[in-house]
């Protein structure tokens, strides 16, 4: 007994209509005519070997009744490979969005998304975070922070309302009460300084400063009283004053040098030249007294000829 393809191929492949069925209306022609379903694969070259023969009657009657693939969403893939076929944003390859749906059928959903840094959607899908006028927006951790594009400044710490004012220098004043908005060093906060310059924007010049007594700015600004070693410095009706610390003597008398001798008892005579550097009263030209048994003139004498009684 033939089987149904034998009958099939013994009827059809003799005749002359072999190549019409099968070449131009396709095994479907024959399906159709029986009343069945549209094979599927549905070519008249079923097997794909290159001529249309007994094989291709074989490979589509074995097919009868399977579904053949369909495209419900017209996206260009069929439903055997697009994961959701009734959506047309989705299929294999298509842009992977975050939507909590899996759009390039990766079996991956949000994939590409960092919920952590990225500002349309940060710390969640659909979450934007969004720059007002002359503003930046970014996504850090999740949250948003939004921040004043350089140059500008929110004056009124609302940041819907974007960031208003211009800082030029950059000091967190703006342009409206920084008296020099190029440099960050002057604005309203800064501390005032001697150089000819309204330091805090307070309508003033050096306020503050004495030039007649001031050591760092003495007659002048910057104009300092630099004291040496063992000295001390002062500044006097705006002039510099440069005096020996107590003990001490400019013995060379060049203050550039410092004081460099002690003198601990303030006579005027340094310790290497005075011969008792504890008692003011003797020193080299001190008047020699008789019967004291002392050097009072530091000359290697006591009592000589011509002391005074």
């Amino acid at each position: 007994m033939r089987t149904t393809a034998a009958i099939v191929a013994g009827g059809l492949l003799g005749s002359a209509s072999t190549c019409l069925l099968l070449g131009v209306f396709g095994v479907s022609a024959v399906a159709a005519d029986r009343g069945m379903a549209p094979p599927c694969p549905c070519p008249g070259d079923a097997d794909c070997s290159g001529a249309i023969d007994f094989n291709d009657i074989t490979t589509v009657l074995s097919a009868w009744g399977q579904a053949c693939p369909v495209d419900n969403d017209m996206d260009g893939f069929t439903d055997d490979v697009d994961c959701d076929d009734n959506d047309p944003n989705v299929f294999p390859g298509a842009p992977e969005l975050c939507n909590g749906k899996d759009d390039d059928c990766d079996m991956l959903v949000d994939e590409d998304i960092n919920l952590n840094t990225d500002p349309n959607n940060c710390g969640g899908c659909g979450l934007v975070c969004s720059a007002g006028p002359n503003q930046v927006a970014s996504c850090v951790n999740g949250s948003c922070i939004i921040e004043c594009l350089p140059g500008w400044i929110d004056i009124d710490m609302n940041p819907v309302n974007g960031c208003e004012d211009r800082d030029d220098d950059q000091d967190g004043w703006p342009l409206s009460v920084d008296c020099d908005d190029n440099n960050p060093n002057i604005n309203p906060a800064a501390q005032e300084i001697c150089d000819s310059i309204d330091n805090d924007c307070d309508g003033q010049t050096d306020e503050g400063f004495d030039l007649l007594t001031d050591p760092q700015n003495c007659g002048g600004c910057g104009l300092v009283c630099t004291a040496g070693p063992n000295q001390v410095s002062n500044c006097v009706f705006g002039s510099c004053v440069i005096e020996c610390l107590p003990g001490w003597i400019d013995f060379d008398m060049n203050p550039a040098n410092g004081c460099e001798d002690r003198d601990d008892d303030l006579d005027g005579f340094p310790l290497s030249i005075d011969c008792n550097d504890n008692d003011p009263n003797i020193f080299p030209g001190a008047a020699e007294i008789c019967g004291n048994s002392i050097d009072d003139n530091c000359d290697g004498q006591i009592d000589e000829p011509g002391c005074v009684p």
